[in-house]
């Protein structure tokens, strides 16, 4: 084996500048002999070359780490550098030339391709040795297989990545907290995404900063308990879970979900390890279930179903006395009829907000049927019950001169009913209450339906062609007809209201339409052709008035069934709209309005009798002209022998 390089010992000024020699060469106690035996038999592949970088010595464990001879090498330096990967060889020129132009231990770490094809990683270390005159003699390398090694390496820096890329993209913000230090050592990234604030802004929060005021004693109660348990235990006893509000950057609360366990750190420290979930959605979802299974949709008040469960469940001497407060309108139906169940809807929402409003934090206010409000009202007696009623009453007279026009005649009735003792029926204090309610709507009940009736007149004269003379002339000559075909005083009375009130629908509908200057459009006209059912509604709605409601219904009938809204014919319209139809027209031609002159009434008589018998009744038309107008000359009317009154 050839041996000629020079040796380096001790450091970079301390080497051998030729080979010793020993007294006898092939002696076993040379200095030659015993170096080569050391470099045969080193923990890895050993290389020696001079200053030319021709190889001078190749340890024989070359064979294990690259599958080449040691004679390989020393026939063939280039070799070295072959096996070297391609894509490598920039990192081994690199290291060369660092090597050459720095004394010093240089490392570096590249792939070569073994004799069988396997690609390792190699540790290559090099050394310049240099003479007592600092002169260059060569390099002295170790070279070792690091594959296993920078295959962990790889898997440790996947598995950092991996862990890296789950705590960066999970929606979850991960968290530890030391107990002793009372401060957080951990805080993902994700909190900057959730929450808006840096993982620094968050590692110096406290508990008390991490969530929102109302949820810090339930945490702080939780953590006690939790902890107290794990240190007598002395091991994780599970997680528990809470759901919180913590703030955001602008200190906006969000719903989160905390699931947390203690365990023991690597110091021996306790340490709180959690996760924080955004459960804003689910809240989201929970809310609009509660809004659809407890809620009423219109008002946002519970709704019955969650009134009556409420009601079993306080039901108990934890919340004696218990109150319950009944509240009725009187008129919605009315609303709806004449102004459309918008309006009716608009007078509920008033009417709840209001409710609402005077109902205290510890009260359920529950709508609980159509018109129908209820407040339940726990450790509440009768005196403090009628104090919210005075509030309500109080709050719906100031806000009255606001609300709109329609619903100036609309009242509201009110009862309290109280269980003083748990012994006592709360079904009992309910009765009560809907008994108080009931008393004070029949005394409002006459007032209400007469200002209802006041207020629908003076809105059909505002927006339509009637007025208060009209609508008299015309019952002066419509009773004059009634009484000569022998109705009764009731029929006479109804009479008197149809003539005042058989235009109530026109309230229904739009300023546009009725006011309009110009021809009507189809879709306008058959709007408008729609306020006699609406008419008729709103009659059936008050009991002073329900008796006209067919008349008003038919009042633009004609008597060849070419009418609306229903199309009745001779004598299936009722006889007083009959009458009305006859006298309203003859009283709208002898009368100036907007859109023409008054006609003289003899053309106006003309008009009735060539409409008698399709657009009127030919027996009230004679009627008419003989009893009331005495218009005694012949007139040319249809057979009137199977005319019926």
């Amino acid at each position: 084996m050839p041996f000629s390089p020079p040796i380096f010992e001790a450091g970079p000024k301390q080497a051998f500048s030729e080979p010793p020699q020993a007294a006898t060469h092939g002696a076993t106690d040379s200095l030659e002999w015993r170096y080569s035996v050391l470099a045969d038999y080193a923990w890895g592949w050993e290389i020696w070359e001079d200053e030319q970088g021709v190889f001078q010595y190749v340890s024989p464990d070359c064979v294990d780490v690259c599958g080449y001879p040691a004679a390989a090498f020393l026939e063939n330096p280039a070799l070295f550098t072959d096996i070297i990967v391609g894509a490598d060889k920039p990192i081994w020129a690199e290291h060369r030339q660092e090597a050459q132009s720095q004394w010093g231990l240089h490392h570096a770490e590249f792939r070569i391709q073994r004799a069988d094809g396997v690609v390792i990683w190699l540790a290559h270390h090099c050394r310049p040795v240099l003479d007592d005159a600092q002169q260059f003699l060569g390099y002295r390398s170790y070279n070792e297989d690091i594959t296993e090694r920078r295959q962990m390496q790889e898997q440790l820096r996947r598995s950092e990545e991996r862990y890296r890329w789950i705590l960066e993209s999970t929606s979850d913000i991960l968290c530890v907290y030391d107990m002793e230090d009372e401060c957080f050592t951990f805080v993902s990234p994700t909190v900057e995404r959730v929450r808006g604030i840096t993982q620094d802004q968050a590692l110096a929060e406290t508990w008390q900063d991490a969530v929102t005021e109302p949820f810090y004693p339930r945490l702080t109660a939780t953590l006690t308990k939790q902890y107290a348990v794990f240190q007598a235990n002395g091991h994780c006893d599970g997680q528990f879970v809470l759901e919180l509000q913590q703030p955001d950057k602008d200190g906006r609360p969000l719903w989160v979900e905390l699931a947390a366990r203690f365990r023991r750190g690597r110091q021996g420290q306790v340490e709180l390890v959690g996760s924080t979930r955004s459960i804003a959605e689910r809240k989201q979802a929970e809310e609009q279930m509660e809004q659809l299974m407890f809620r009423d949709a219109l008002t946002h008040l519970y709704n019955r179903r969650f009134f009556e469960e409420e009601l079993q469940r306080m039901d108990n001497h934890f919340n004696m006395p218990v109150s319950i407060l009944m509240g009725d309108i009187n008129g919605l139906r009315l609303i709806n009829e004449a102004f459309g169940h918008s309006q009716g809807d608009t007078l509920l929402q008033i009417t709840a907000d209001i409710l609402a409003a005077c109902a205290r934090p510890q009260d359920v206010v529950a709508r609980t049927s159509g018109d129908e409000f209820c407040i339940l009202m726990p450790k509440t007696d009768g005196s403090a019950a009628r104090k919210v009623l005075a509030a309500i009453e109080q709050r719906i007279a100031s806000e009255k001169s606001g609300m709109l026009e329609q619903f100036a005649y609309v009242t509201w009735s009110f009862g309290v009913g109280t269980k003083k003792r748990l012994d006592d029926s709360l079904i009992g204090a309910r009765q009560a209450a809907a008994k108080e309610m009931e008393r004070q709507k029949l005394l409002e009940q006459a007032s209400t339906h007469n200002a209802a009736i006041a207020s629908l007149k003076a809105a059909m004269f505002a927006r339509s062609e009637e007025t208060e003379a009209h609508c008299q002339r015309m019952f002066q000559m419509a009773r004059l007809v009634g009484l000569e075909l022998g109705l009764s005083q009731q029929a006479l009375h109804d009479l008197q209201l149809l003539c005042q009130l058989h235009d109530i629908g026109k309230i229904g509908v739009d300023d546009a339409i009725l006011k309009k200057p110009g021809k009507l459009t189809a879709d306008e006209w058959a709007r408008m052709k729609e306020h006699p059912s609406i008419g008729a509604r709103i009659a059936a709605s008050l009991p002073d008035i329900a008796g006209i409601a067919p008349a008003i219904a038919a009042h633009h009938e004609r008597w060849d069934g070419s009418g609306y809204p229903q199309g009745l014919r001779a004598t299936e319209i009722p006889v007083l709209a009959r009458i009305l139809a006859v006298i309203d027209a003859y009283d709208a031609m002898t009368h100036t309005r907007i859109y023409r002159e008054a006609l003289p009434r003899a053309e106006a008589i003309g008009e009735l009798i060539r409409n008698s018998g399709s657009q009127f009744d030919p027996t009230v038309v004679d009627v008419f002209l003989r009893n009331v107008l005495h218009y005694d000359r012949p007139v040319n009317l249809p057979d009137q022998a199977n005319n019926q009154r």
